[in-house]
């Protein structure tokens, strides 16, 4: 029994033996393989956080697309992620347009304005059709388009761009606010019939914009139009979701925005008040399919051109706008194939034009006197008589060449005299006959219209009224003494010349109620009797005794000067003033305390100056975008599009040059440059920079920790600040 016993305490060691070889085999492995794969998976996980860390870096760089387009490899990009650097490489870049497509940037159409500024430089546009003066920037237009202007953006062509298709939505809820900011202003597209007047931040969403009327930068303006680099107080995306009310249809396209000014649109910048001034219009991009706002893209401001107001019988509202040998633009269309008359889309041609007009009507009308018309020679009373005087209104481009008075209760009207040379101006006075005696209830005004070559102005407002009483106003005073102008006053010899001597006065003291039409010097020898004339225009004070007429050295002669009216077609003289002169080569000098009698002069030894007539310019209406400053706080204006204003004008000045900046890189053209005599802004810049679009990036995000990644990306980024991934590549 026990030699079993001890037979089976050997087996079971055989056995225990076994298991623990099976062990070995089977359990150590199992250990060893769990110990590995734990620690594998250790490794991913470090490896899978150093790609997502180089990734990280990415984003980054990312997040700011319009600092990723100015800074990349100017400035490093910053990492807030540990262990993780960012670098960046400009590949390549595209500009706006291919170089072959760069218009003409700066061209004015007005013939004989004044040219571009002098600061301009570059590719100013020099009128192909003005060929006396090569190379001036009187360009004003040919409506041939194969001479010098295209609805598309062409080298060596000033560029018309078309409108794009109105979006006639009006008003009301396309201006509105930020609900959690109220300060914050917004406008959505669409047309806008009424001033506004921006006084504090606002900002336009993308789109275009039709004005009707002026648009007006107070201080504390901080105006920022359609998305891109210039930030606003809002943009797009936060306008449309936390606005306080968003139209339907929103109207909004594109990136950037367009304004178009039509009828007595125009934008002011006004800083008279105190507060500083921005203005920034974002360049203004429009995808392919975005067919209706198509011709806005790079256009940030335009005008309706064309006729505002018909010049000639076949003329219509919105036809071509040319006056001969003055300015010629033609009539803005809509779409892109040049059909059809912004006039037939709704659209207003801008009434802010350089085409010569009618005068505006008269101001101020005063009737100065009324007196009563005797018949001669029996010095009965006929009539009664009045004079009428008015300020002179503007022009308008052409030189008014006739003025009518006419007075309500007879009707009776009286016209200007036609002045003693073509160049002088007309008096704005006249004298109105023929007045019947009113009753104590009746009362008379009048009322003055002005003409030009382009037309009769509107009739001027009415007069104060008057009553003409023929029936009270006995004992009536002698022919010599009614209503004649006593003598003219400090008659004397001005400048003496070789070729004659001038005569010099001031006005009468009393005109007699009747307006002025000249004057009339007269000069008689002594000896000889012969008489000597000159005349003096009604707003002119001197004239002069001519050599040729018959002034001879070593006379002397009696000298009268005479204030004339006239009535009823017949002249007046009032009472005269007289002097009287010794006329020698050798005058000697008078001695001291004795007044001599008569004075002696002696011609000069240069002849008198020639007197060149002055012909009213091309006309000068408000400024279609008025840029003229007179506070101190800051004004900025940035326009990165493309303006096109060719029948209006800009207005450039400032009074304090040194805050202001004016920045207008998009192409300009315009009927005229104005610069008034003051100084310009410190910062200026006109001009078509044909700007870098696009560039192609490479960003590398490298994390650096117990294992290396690396995270390499080629994107597109827009200066507008869209970005578009091209690849993306980690390792």
């Amino acid at each position: 029994m026990s030699g079993r016993r001890d037979r089976d305490q050997g087996s079971i060691m055989v056995l225990v033996l076994v298991l623990m070889v099976l062990g070995s085999l089977v359990i150590v492995p199992t250990i060893v393989y769990t110990t590995t794969v734990l620690r594998a998976g250790s490794v991913q996980v470090d490896k899978s956080r150093s790609v997502q860390l180089s990734r990280g870096g990415t984003w980054v760089a990312l997040t700011d697309s319009a600092g990723l387009y100015d800074d990349c490899g100017v400035t490093p990009i910053l990492s807030s992620i540990e262990d993780v650097t960012i670098t960046c490489q400009v590949l390549a870049d595209e500009r706006l347009r291919k170089p072959e497509d760069v218009p003409y940037h700066v061209a004015g159409v007005q013939a004989d304005t004044a040219l571009p500024p002098a600061f301009v430089s570059g590719n100013e546009y020099p009128s192909p059709n003005n060929t006396a003066v090569p190379g001036d920037y009187d360009a004003w237009l040919d409506p041939n388009p194969d001479v010098d202007w295209t609805i598309d953006s062409t080298e060596d062509k000033v560029w018309l761009p078309q409108l794009p298709v109105q979006a006639t939505s009006s008003a009301g809820n396309r201006d509105t606010q930020l609900s959690f900011d109220p300060t914050c202003r917004i406008f959505f597209p669409g047309t806008f019939d009424t001033p506004i007047t921006i006084d504090g931040p606002t900002y336009f969403t993308s789109g275009v914009y039709y004005f009707t009327e002026p648009i007006t930068l107070e201080n504390g303006a901080d105006v920022v139009v359609g998305n891109g680099l210039e930030a606003g107080c809002t943009d797009d995306f936060e306008a449309i979701a936390l606005a306080n009310s968003v139209p339907d249809p929103l109207n909004m396209s594109g990136l950037g925005g367009t304004m178009v000014l039509g009828g007595n649109a125009r934008i002011i910048v006004d800083d008279s008040g105190s507060g500083d001034i921005r203005f920034a219009i974002n360049q203004r991009y429009v995808a392919t399919g975005e067919t209706s706002v198509a011709a806005s893209s790079s256009v940030s401001i335009v005008s309706v051109n064309g006729t505002h107001e018909p010049l000639q019988p076949l003329e219509t509202l919105g036809d071509d706008l040319d006056v001969d040998g003055v300015i010629k633009v033609p009539a803005s269309t809509v779409g892109t194939d040049g059909d059809p008359l912004a006039a037939q889309s709704d659209y207003e041609p801008s009434i802010h034009t350089s085409k010569p007009e009618a005068p505006d009507a008269p101001t101020n009308v005063q009737i100065e006197d009324w007196q009563l018309q005797y018949v001669y020679p029996n010095d009965s009373v006929a009539d009664g008589m009045l004079t009428v005087t008015w300020d002179v209104p503007d022009e308008n481009g052409s030189i008014i060449t006739e003025y009518v008075a006419t007075e309500s209760f007879s009707g009776n009207t009286c016209s200007a005299t036609i002045p003693l040379l073509p160049e002088t101006i007309l008096q704005p006075s006249c004298t109105i006959f023929g007045i019947p005696h009113m009753s104590s209830t009746q009362r008379t005004s009048v009322t003055v219209e002005a003409k030009n070559d382009y037309g009769w102005s509107d009739p001027s407002d009415p007069s104060a009224e008057v009553r003409v009483d023929l029936r009270g106003n006995a004992p009536h005073k002698q022919e010599e003494e009614i209503g004649l102008p006593t003598e003219p006053q400090n008659v004397a010899v001005g400048a003496a010349y070789s070729d004659g001597l001038e005569i010099v006065w001031d006005p009468p003291v009393d005109t007699g109620g009747s307006a002025i039409t000249h004057y009339h010097v007269t000069a008689v020898d002594t000896v000889t009797s012969a008489v000597l004339y000159c005349d003096g225009w009604w707003d002119e004070t001197s004239c002069i005794l001519q050599t040729s007429d018959g002034l001879t050295d070593g006379a002397s002669y009696d000298v009268t000067v005479e204030a004339v009216v006239e009535w009823g077609g017949s002249e007046y003289p009032g009472a005269p003033a007289q002097i009287d002169f010794d006329l020698t080569d050798n005058a000697l000098p008078v001695p001291p305390n004795i007044e001599p009698d008569p004075v002696v002069f002696t011609l000069g030894t240069s002849p008198q100056p020639i007197e060149v007539p002055i012909y009213p310019g091309p006309r000068v209406p408000e400024p279609i975008l008025d840029f003229s400053t007179v506070g101190s706080d800051t004004v900025d204006i940035s326009i990165a599009g493309y303006i096109a204003v060719p029948q209006g004008h800009i207005h450039l000045d400032t009074v304090d040059p040194t805050s202001k900046s004016l920045s207008l890189v998009g192409g300009v053209v315009a009927a005229q440059f104005r610069v008034d005599t003051g100084v310009l802004p410190a910062s200026i810049d006109v001009e078509f920079d044909n700007p870098i679009a696009q560039k192609r990036i490479k960003i590398r995000s490298e994390y650096d920790g117990d294992y290396e990644a690396v995270s390499e990306t080629v994107v597109q980024v827009n200066r507008s600040g869209s970005i578009g991934i091209n690849s993306w590549v980690v390792r």
